[in-house]
């Protein structure tokens, strides 16, 4: 018999669960093999706030903690040019588009429209064109 170290009752050996309190009991590894465990030492330089992760390792994120998001880069000015390129070459504004659209939203939206309106321009004109 044994005594469980949450409610004090004794338990039969063996047993996974106190039959009393319900805790989970501790599995005691076989006499010949038990090792002895050492504290864990953080090595110098340590930061004792954020343990040591392996390589793509991920960490516990508490519930309802969220990454921030990442912040558009500094020279999102969104500047006309990119439209104009945009309006010109309307494929180089769709693919700007994409590739800055998380990165670098102004200007992706500013090269978006610009090749949206580019695009239907040129239809307009190549319909208008075959029409005659």
């Amino acid at each position: 018999m044994a005594t469980c170290m949450y409610c004090n009752s004794q338990i039969q050996d063996g047993l996974k669960f106190c039959t009393n309190c319900g805790a989970a009991l501790p599995v005691e590894a076989p006499v010949e093999v038990q090792a002895e465990v050492l504290p864990q030492q953080p090595f110098a330089g340590a930061n004792p706030q954020q343990p040591f992760q392996q390589p793509g390792q991920q960490g516990y994120q508490q519930p309802g903690f969220q990454q921030p998001a990442a912040q558009p880069s500094a020279n999102d000015s969104g500047s006309i040019w990119w439209g104009v390129l945009g309006f010109l070459i309307p494929l180089v504004g769709v693919i700007l588009y994409f590739v800055w659209r998380t990165s670098k939203p102004n200007c992706a939206k500013v090269a978006g429209i610009g090749a949206i309106i580019g695009f239907c321009l040129n239809l307009i004109l190549n319909f208008g064109v075959l029409m005659q």
